[in-house]
């Protein structure tokens, strides 16, 4: 639905978006927080400013009462 620094990917479906490693980070971040009630996740993704996906660590909560979920995460060296 939202992303606080990559606007261009506001609205969009990332359901099906598979990282460098062939996972799926959108629907890991989904049922992590889902069926555990939210949690960490590693995963690849576009940097801003740099070319390439880059390895990243991910924390994602489910917002209570919705079918939604917030995250945030630290690109990994």
């Amino acid at each position: 639905m939202a992303h606080a620094v990559q606007r261009d990917l506001k609205g969009k479906n990332l359901t099906d978006y598979q990282d460098a490693l062939r996972k799926y980070p959108c629907r890991e971040e989904a049922e992590l927080s889902r069926k555990q009630g939210g949690g960490f996740l590693e995963f690849h993704w576009r940097r801003p400013g740099m070319a390439g996906e880059h390895r990243k660590l991910g924390y994602v909560e489910p917002i209570p009462g919705t079918n939604y979920w917030i995250g945030s995460g630290v690109y990994l060296p």
